[in-house]
């Protein structure tokens, strides 16, 4: 089976529970499966599709007018994709696309451990890459300013 194939399939199984168990159980599958591939981009798109629909907003597009009780809900349940998406990307050793989300929903204390941890792993494929990255967030993001001086200090 090729890459177009498997695509095709998903679309279709995707299609099937729209039509059997409404957009709302067809979203929630696709943020699943977007997550169990580790697709976290994905997962943020199909959560924050996900609360438009639950809040009876346009799923696409603009949002119009909304009141403040809507607004606060959906900016509650944008911060929670947010949370979902960022710590397994920064997890996996992406901490410039990690802080993409976090910077948003957590305080940059609580990311400053986890950074440090994925400064300090050997198991990072590309490790010049994710320490330039760490070293960005942490310094230049204000994250963890001593571990950025430090990893330039350790260039």
């Amino acid at each position: 089976m090729n890459v177009h194939d498997s695509h095709d399939d998903l679309f279709a199984s995707l299609e099937r529970r729209t039509a059997s168990e409404g957009a709302a159980a067809m979203l929630a599958d696709l943020a699943k499966r977007m997550a169990d591939a580790k697709r976290w981009h994905a997962v943020f798109d199909a959560r924050l599709l996900e609360a438009r629909l639950a809040l009876g907003l346009p799923v696409a597009g603009e949002t119009g007018p909304i009141d403040a009780a809507t607004r606060a809900a959906l900016d509650e349940q944008s911060l929670a994709a947010c949370r979902e998406v960022g710590w397994p990307l920064l997890d996996e050793g992406q901490p410039s696309a990690a802080w993409m989300y976090l910077r948003a929903a957590v305080e940059p204390a609580e990311v400053a451990p986890r950074l440090a941890e994925v400064a300090g792993r050997e198991d990072l494929a590309d490790r010049e890459t994710v320490r330039g990255e760490v070293m960005q967030v942490a310094l230049w993001e204000g994250v963890d300013p001593a571990l950025g001086l430090r990893l330039v200090i350790e260039d």
